[in-house]
């Protein structure tokens, strides 16, 4: 009688000891995985920062290109000149620019 409850006893130690290292190992393996996402959530976090970063210098950059002074700027680089006479109206079907080269 004794021997039987030593023997069911050891049994429940050993059982007690099997699900004791699969719950250290089942936590250790789900710290490692939270590890694992915080690292690309970090890596994420510094990617759209620098992904903001490029938005912001070429949002700069598009209201420098698009501003008045720039593009005369440009038109005149390119040789246009600016209207002397005033325009009277636009007749659409014609295939002529109101944009002018000078006549050299």
């Amino acid at each position: 009688m004794i021997q039987l409850i030593l023997k069911h006893i050891k049994k429940f130690y050993i059982l007690s000891a099997v699900m004791l290292l699969v719950s250290i190992t089942f936590r250790v393996y789900s710290a490692n995985c939270l590890v694992v996402d915080n690292k690309k959530l970090i890596e994420l976090y510094a990617k759209k920062d620098s992904i903001e970063r490029e938005m912001l210098r070429l949002s700069y950059k598009n209201a420098e290109l698009s501003s008045l002074s720039t593009i005369e700027k440009k038109a005149s680089e390119l040789g246009f000149i600016p209207l002397t006479s005033s325009l009277l109206s636009v007749d659409i079907k014609t295939p002529v620019s109101i944009a002018s080269l000078p006549n050299n």
